[in-house]
Formats: structure tokens, C-alpha cells, sequence
């Protein structure tokens, strides 16, 4: 049996799936899912740039050079984001720069954060609900269940076990819709039951608003639409959007990580690991 809850953090729909066994797992299957996205709307308050009250909204406000002690969750999802920085040679980039080389600094020792120049931002807009979907993760299964889908609003998601006897986890990757508004793509069925999380990056619900973060223009790489499964949600969703920028050569020796993309010609493209998993989806 399956019970899903839904609410709205981080402007997205986070859809959280437990499947349960019997009527006395159902009472703490609820439970569970409300302690989880009470979880989520708490992170939301600590990570938002747009919330008064939330610390990424106070240091982006702050005075050049005034420290500011980070919560545990925004200094580990800084640290995340530096590490995928690196790895997508600044594909991705959790600083936002009005102009100029302005920079946020971080202490390992104290959690202080600072900017040095009053014209760069903070922003997790594309790893947050990432980083919300691992939480809500080890919640679940450090209360003892090993299958759920974790979806939010289709751009990250994780999903462990199975849906049912037999039966795997489905979703879709869209990338376009028709003349008629219905989503087109593609139903990806996660048959192992491993756990595996999912990101996806494209045009199709925001139209070109994604930008290189080293150029502060529009990509100009024709893709449509990118897909990046590997093992964290936070990796995933920021992945995805280094994969949208950074285009096949800037993300060929990303580890671990299935991706595929579809061009705006419809043209397909996926490496060896997607195909191990999904290929051939047509």
C-alpha cells in the first residue's frame, strides 16, 4: 500500500511516497511524512534568498565583510555546492554577480560566512530541494522504510526500493509539450530498486533561464533538455544544471553519474551508464 502526501516548499510541489505494510505502519507512515516536510519547510527558512528572516536572505543584505554564523544546513549545502563547482570547472556556481569578481567566504571552523563584495548573492535555487530531498531521505529510512519516491516538482527526485510487489518506481523526463499542451518525453521505469537519485535541467516549464555562470549569458550548446541520475539528490539537481550549461565535453568525466540530453533538433544522446539502465527508451 502507498500513501502520498503533498505540500508546496521552495514554489515547488514536494510529492513524498511511502509504501507500508499494514494499518499500524500507515499511522507512522503519516507521521513520518508530515516530520518530513516540516523538515522541508524549515530548511526553506534557512536557505531561501527571498525569505526576510532566512540567513542566505540576511548575508545577501549584509555589509561587505561582516560575518554572519551559518546554520548547519547552509554550511553543508555550501560546501556541496563548492565541491560541484570544482568538479563542473564553474559550470555551476552558487554565487550570483551583479559585475565584477565579488566573492562569499567561508570558515570551516566557525561556519561564518561573508561577502567581500556587496554586489555577489548567495543563491541555492539550483541545489536546494536537492539537498531537502536527501534530508527528507535519511529521515525515512532511519525510521525503518525502504521504499518511497521522493519527487520534487520533477526536476529532483529519489526513489528507493519498490513501488510494489514486483513493481518499479515510474516517472517521466519531458522536455517539450505539443500543440495541445501535453507533456512529451519519456516514462523511466527504475527497475533495480537500488537507491538512485534524479535531476533534470531544461526549457521546457521556464523557457531559457538558465545562465553560464562564467559568462552570465545563455547557453549556447542546442540542448533541450538534460537528465543526470546518480546517488545523491543534492548532486543531481546541481549536476543537472552544470550538464545544461556546460554541454556534453564540460561533463563527460562527471563520476557515477547516468546522463543523457536531447538537443532542440530531437536529437538523443546518453552515455554508458543510462544505457546499462534505460536504453533503448524509443
Amino acid at each position: 500500500m502507498l500513501l502520498s502526501v503533498t505540500r508546496r516548499h521552495m514554489a515547488t510541489d514536494f510529492e513524498l511516497i511511502l509504501r507500508f505494510e499494514n494499518a499500524k505502519e500507515r499511522k507512522r507512515a503519516e507521521q513520518l511524512l508530515e516530520a518530513c516536510h516540516f523538515e522541508i519547510a524549515k530548511l526553506e527558512t534557512e536557505l531561501s534568498e527571498y525569505m526576510v528572516l532566512s540567513f542566505v536572505y540576511q548575508l545577501n543584505q549584509s555589509e561587505p565583510n561582516t560575518r554572519l554564523q551559518a546554520p548547519r544546513s547552509v554550511a553543508e549545502l555550501w560546501q556541496h555546492s563548492e565541491a560541484v563547482r570544482e568538479l563542473s570547472k564553474n559550470a555551476f556556481n552558487p554565487l550570483v554577480k551583479s559585475n565584477g569578481p565579488g566573492s562569499i567566504h567561508f570558515d570551516e571552523e566557525t561556519n561564518a560566512m561573508w561577502r567581500s563584495d556587496e554586489r555577489v548573492r548567495l543563491s541555492f535555487a539550483a541545489i536546494g530541494k536537492g539537498f531537502a530531498i536527501d534530508r527528507v531521505r535519511d529521515m525515512i529510512r532511519a525510521a525503518g522504510f525502504s521504499h518511497f519516491f521522493l519527487n520534487a516538482g520533477g526536476s529532483s527526485i529519489f526513489c528507493e526500493g519498490f513501488a510494489g510487489e514486483g513493481l518499479p518506481w515510474r516517472f517521466g523526463w519531458s522536455w517539450q509539450k505539443n500543440e495541445c499542451g501535453k507533456y512529451l518525453g519519456e516514462a523511466i521505469e527504475h527497475k533495480s530498486g537500488r537507491p538512485l537519485a534524479f535531476g533534470v535541467s531544461g526549457v521546457l516549464e521556464q523557457g531559457s533561464h538558465i545562465l553560464d555562470p562564467r559568462s552570465r549569458t545563455i547557453p549556447q550548446n542546442e540542448l533541450l533538455s538534460v537528465f543526470v541520475a546518480t546517488s545523491s539528490a543534492t548532486y543531481a539537481d546541481a549536476l543537472s544544471t552544470a550538464f545544461f550549461v556546460a554541454g556534453w565535453d564540460g561533463v563527460k568525466d562527471f563520476p557515477q553519474s547516468a546522463l543523457a540530453s536531447v538537443k532542440k533538433d530531437g536529437e538523443l544522446r546518453w552515455n554508458g551508464i543510462f544505457q546499462e539502465e534505460w536504453k533503448p527508451l524509443c
